[in-house]
């Protein structure tokens, strides 16, 4: 709560911020606007402070409450009239350079009356139904010397025409007190149009449909769209796939990637690329170092293959498998092998021949074959 009585001014602006309830007055006068000047009870001098610019009055958005006068752009819901100012006023505006009053959230003064005197350029004023704000019958509305209504009416400056019979705070329709017809959000409409992607909940009132929607629905949530703007997941639209699915543009929703995939994927295939995993635990390679399949972590490699990790700093084509595992092929002489070579240190065993600790397609011209090994021939 912010305590305050006094004229808003550049020099105490910057006091209300972050204020929700104000308890006492404020004023907003042409000096306001134009440059202030304190000047105390025995008629001596304060600050001269410069003129403030009317964006300065946003500060204001934080406000819910008044306990007494108040005109700001925010969000006041309630003027209190505790403290009345001069005509016994809660709401007192004279002398100041508006055009608008813009005070689109307020709807209840409960003590007081509403003076607004002597502001040359201020339209729609009048145009309020004010005994539908003020809770007070004892008190009355004064409007004098603010911009001659016809003028307003010649140049425009009058309520929209969705708004109701009750007024407005300013021009637009958002500005209404309430709508003629319909009302969306803080905005009057002429009708809860679907194709605008409106759906209707009362009478008077529509929502809009949900972000997801591509447009129209039949009701709240992303549970309710006629058609998905990006893609569906189970009942709901979505943004995008959940991890672990993908999203299937033919069918237009999420699909579970395969059960090899880490990190997700961008389609069904059990392996890495684009129609497949981002990322597994462990994959076969080909002879020329493609990913062909993805397996489980705890899956042994294929026959002819032996197992080996990806160090982190790896870039190309197994980035995606950088602090994984491989299965390499072994040598094409191998049938059986932990490492890559074709000498019977790696090579465990041959797929055809061995000769001489290794595998060999041939025996050579001075070898015999006996079963799968290679062994010399005698010289008499």
């Amino acid at each position: 709560t912010c305590h305050f009585n006094e004229v808003i001014h550049d020099g105490n602006i910057n006091s209300f911020q972050n204020c929700t309830v104000i308890e006492g007055s404020i004023t907003i006068l042409d000096s306001t606007f134009n440059g202030f000047q304190e000047v105390y009870e025995n008629y001596t001098f304060g600050n001269r402070y410069p003129a403030m610019n009317p964006k300065k009055l946003e500060i204001f958005t934080t406000l819910k409450e008044v306990q007494a006068t108040s005109i700001s752009k925010g969000t006041i819901l309630v003027i209190g009239g505790r403290t009345l100012t001069e005509y016994f006023s809660a709401l007192y505006i004279v002398k100041t350079a508006l055009t608008s009053l813009g005070l689109k959230s307020l709807r209840k003064i409960r003590s007081g009356a509403v003076s607004i005197l002597e502001n040359k350029d201020l339209c729609y004023a009048q145009e309020i139904n004010w005994q539908k704000i003020m809770k007070s019958p004892s008190h009355n509305t004064l409007l004098q010397n603010n911009k001659n209504h016809q003028e307003c009416i010649r140049q425009g400056h009058v309520c929209d025409p969705q708004c109701s019979s009750e007024g407005c705070w300013g021009p637009g329709n958002k500005s209404c007190l309430s709508c003629n017809k319909f009302q969306v959000d803080s905005e009057c409409i002429s009708s809860c149009d679907p194709a605008l992607g409106l759906y209707k909940v009362k009478e008077n009132k529509c929502m809009k449909c949900d972000s997801e929607c591509e447009l129209t629905c039949k009701g709240p949530g992303p549970g309710n769209c006629d058609k998905c703007k990006h893609t569906k997941d189970g009942p709901f639209c979505v943004s995008k796939c959940p991890d672990g699915k993908y999203h299937n543009a033919t069918y237009g929703y999420c699909m579970p990637c395969h059960e090899n995939c880490v990190g997700g994927c961008d389609g069904p295939g059990n392996t890495i690329g684009p129609l497949g995993c981002r990322s597994c635990e462990k994959a076969i390679l080909s002879n020329l170092g493609n990913i062909l399949e993805c397996l489980e972590r705890e899956e042994s490699c294929p026959e002819s293959h032996f197992e080996e990790w990806v160090v982190r700093q790896t870039e190309g084509k197994l980035e995606p498998l950088a602090g994984k595992a491989i299965c390499r092929p072994c040598n094409s002489l191998c049938k059986k092998c932990n490492g890559f070579g074709f000498h019977d240190d790696v090579c465990q065993e041959c797929l055809h021949f061995s000769q001489d600790q290794q595998c060999v397609s041939e025996c050579g011209g001075d070898y015999y074959k006996d079963g799968t090994t290679c062994k010399p021939v005698l010289m008499s």
